[in-house]
């Protein structure tokens, strides 16, 4: 019996040790143990590389400005554990997971040579909470790829959202974009409708197209859109004729309103709907400004980055700009290296605080050939303190490279 939230927290951590993968053999027979609370559920299912986190919270904000009592189940958490499982905003209660992870651990004791990893006991801990608490619906964020991901035992989903697609976590989803976007567009379901991102490549345009006229889906491009204004506090726009504003700053999150209110459209949701739940999104760690001269972006792939630099080039002074970088050993960060190098700043680049973080020194090697400059602190708190010293009181810090690194660093600023 688990008592405490830290020790659930501990019991699901423990599953990323001792846990198997084996494609969606062991969610399905835990979720059939717990009766299937998925197939309750009236799930939005949202797929891609980048940017399914922002367009989870804003379609999610626009259900629930429409009265309807919301679930949403996302990936990684920024600070804290519970962010991962919300309903109209909220995190899980401590008492909730406590109860929700003793009614999972049971049915894990329940099988046969069958040991689910963490994100498997995450999404059926999500399942039956969104079920028991009577969601009128529940947004599902796919943890990785589409295809195999555990969240894909839902087989009717109301909608399917594919966001942008990139190049990422290849040595398991592949190494091209028409491989990745197959296994993202895994999760399109016969006759069920497909939103695209509208910026998303045409070579993974091609193969979700491809998959949704084998499913029977009708795909739906998410509409153009016109920046009207655009600075750190948000962004102004238009998109199918409804005038928003859109409190999430970066140059990329207009497209991302824009498959929103797509997705939105497509559930039926009135303009006004629309209108309030994108003013009110709010999204930890995406181009976010926690003081008045420090950034975060949760930027981890070499799409990512590019996007991050975009909006640093935008909206960021050059004067006195400090560049703060921590990435994980196995991304792409010599392609990340040199699209930074670009930038016009001083250079910091620091370990991540995670586990997989297994070279740092590495990293920072392979940034110093693109950004001779650039200097090397392990210690991220350290770190931090050496980009306060040169940015002074004029300058404007800007950290990326890794969610883990961004959630540890909001930790430290804000608290």
């Amino acid at each position: 019996m688990l008592k405490t939230e830290k020790e659930c927290i501990d019991f699901i951590h423990s599953a990323g040790r001792f846990g198997k993968k084996a494609g969606l053999c062991n969610i399905k027979a835990l979720l059939d143990i717990l009766g299937n609370p998925h197939r309750d559920l009236k799930c939005i299912h949202i797929a891609g590389t980048n940017g399914k986190g922002s367009v989870s919270c804003m379609l999610a904000n626009i259900l629930t400005a429409g009265g309807f009592k919301v679930g949403m189940n996302t990936s990684p958490y920024i600070e804290r554990f519970n962010e991962r499982l919300k309903i109209n905003g909220e995190d899980i209660p401590a008492q909730k997971l406590v109860y929700y992870t003793n009614l999972v651990a049971e049915a894990i004791e329940k099988l046969n040579d069958v040991h689910p990893i963490e994100f498997e006991i995450i999404t059926a801990i999500g399942f039956l909470y969104f079920r028991d608490e009577k969601c009128d619906y529940a947004v599902i964020e796919c943890g990785l790829g589409g295809l195999y991901d555990c969240t894909n035992v839902i087989e009717n989903p109301v909608l399917t959202v594919i966001t942008q697609i990139g190049i990422d976590h290849t040595e398991i989803l592949g190494d091209t974009i028409e491989q990745i976007a197959f296994q993202k567009a895994g999760i399109i379901k016969r006759s069920c409708p497909v939103a695209v991102h509208p910026l998303i490549d045409e070579a993974a345009l091609s193969v979700i197209r491809l998959r949704a006229e084998q499913m029977c889906a009708p795909l739906y491009e998410a509409p153009g859109f016109t920046v009207m204004s655009a600075d750190l506090e948000g962004t102004r726009l238009l998109v199918d004729g409804i005038k928003l504003k859109l409190n999430l700053p970066g140059s990329y999150q207009a497209s991302n309103a824009a498959l929103a209110v797509k997705s939105a459209k497509l559930m039926g949701m009135q303009d006004v709907c629309i209108e309030q739940g994108i003013e009110q999104a709010r999204w930890k760690c995406r181009f976010e400004r926690v003081s008045d001269n420090i950034i975060i972006d949760g930027a981890h792939n070499y799409q990512g980055i590019c996007s991050f630099a975009e909006s640093v080039d935008l909206y960021v002074p050059p004067t006195d700009r400090v560049i703060l970088i921590g990435m994980l050993n196995d991304k792409d960060f010599d392609a990340s290296a040199c699209r930074l190098s670009e930038l016009e700043g001083r250079f910091i680049v620091t370990d991540v605080p995670s586990y997989r973080q297994t070279d740092g020194m590495g990293v920072y090697e392979c940034i110093s050939r693109y950004i001779p400059d650039a200097v090397y602190v392990r210690d991220y708190a350290e770190a931090l303190a050496r980009a306060k010293e040169l940015a002074g009181d004029s300058g404007f810090i800007c950290i990326a490279g890794s969610l883990y690194l961004a959630g540890a660093m909001r930790t430290l600023i804000c608290n």
